[in-house]
């Protein structure tokens, strides 16, 4: 779960950080135009955080885990390559993965803790994400000011490597 948190972090810091270079050095577009494909983030990953929980009611949520990760970690690592409306659709693909990503862990926590527990478990769980986020801005920065052109490529990369990690992890519990 905390691994699937770290993927949601690369890519969403890779989103955050170099979209707005993405839009107007790379597509030669606007602030309005970057509006609009952080507007399409956000708007999809709202819609997907209330249907979340009725997608996958597996004891594990593991589906929605693996496929929200496997979606925003896909889809960042094609965003290079792709023109303007492209890039608006697999904005709302990402935000769609990176909820699916991460409303799990939060059910999981309030299914499987008891309920004495789960102020520290919560806790733990927002230290662990914001970890997460203080390493992934630091690598967005570093894509997106070495690679440029490729900086969503490279964090697709990174995505899915600890994508496969945490597979690897969730296979051992199994």
């Amino acid at each position: 779960m905390l691994l699937i948190e770290f993927v949601s972090a690369i890519a969403g810091a890779q989103i955050l950080v170099n979209t707005v270079g993405h839009i107007k050095s790379g597509l030669h577009l606007t602030d309005k135009h970057h509006g609009w494909v952080m507007a399409a983030v956000g708007i999809d990953a709202s819609i997907a955080a209330f249907v979340a929980g009725s997608l996958d009611k597996t004891k594990t949520r593991r589906l929605s885990l693996i496929v929200g990760a496997l979606v925003l970690a896909i889809t960042i690592s094609i965003t290079n390559f792709v023109g303007y409306p492209v890039m608006l659709v697999l904005w709302l693909f990402a935000g769609l993965g990176q909820s699916l990503a991460e409303m799990p862990s939060e059910t999981l926590i309030g299914e499987n803790i008891p309920d004495n527990e789960q102020g520290k478990v919560y806790g733990s769980h927002f230290a662990f994400s914001h970890l997460w986020w203080a390493i992934a801005y630091p690598i967005a920065g570093f894509t997106g000011s070495h690679f440029p052109g490729k900086d969503f490529l490279y964090g697709g990369i990174i995505s899915l490597a600890l994508l496969g990690l945490a597979m690897v992890f969730m296979k051992r519990k199994s």
